[in-house]
């Protein structure tokens, strides 16, 4: 009797660290994706002042965009069952949350850019940055609850 109930309980314990590890490793997994395509992102903002500059810079926010969306899909399908891991995971999603807001802000000022009149779309990549590092900001305190996460 006592052996049935010290299994059972043991039997929910690990199903815990599972979900939380599983969590992590699918973040982890869609983040190196992510990263690939914000390096080909960074790359291509650099040059926006040329009509070249800002088509590879268009194709490279659609493609961070869709990895975005793949992460936050991957981080949508895990549940989290410790009360730590579940902040976390909730500060994750603002964070995707947040980062989308900044790609879309950065794809208005790419289609804002006028070469004749080029600070008229200047407040909004701005703008864009500044979301960017308060996404980036975000991520921290949820890779803080997550753990795991560098």
């Amino acid at each position: 009797m006592v052996m049935a109930a010290l299994a059972a309980g043991l039997g929910t314990a690990s199903p815990a660290q599972a979900s939380d590890a599983s969590l992590r490793k699918a973040i982890k997994a869609q983040e190196k994706k992510v990263d690939a395509v914000a390096e080909d992102f960074a790359d291509a903002s650099e040059d926006v002042e040329s009509a070249v500059g800002r088509e590879r810079a268009g194709t490279a926010v659609t493609k961070l965009k869709r990895a975005v969306k793949r992460l936050r899909t991957a981080v949508v399908k895990e549940q989290a069952t410790t009360a730590r891991v579940k902040r976390g995971r909730t500060q994750y999603l603002r964070f995707v949350t947040s980062f989308s807001a900044a790609l879309r802000t950065f794809d208005r000022a790419l289609e804002a850019f006028d070469p004749e009149a080029p600070a008229a779309a200047e407040p909004l990549f701005r703008r864009a940055a500044a979301q960017i590092k308060a996404a980036d900001v975000r991520r921290d305190r949820a890779a803080k609850l997550i753990g795991g996460l560098s």
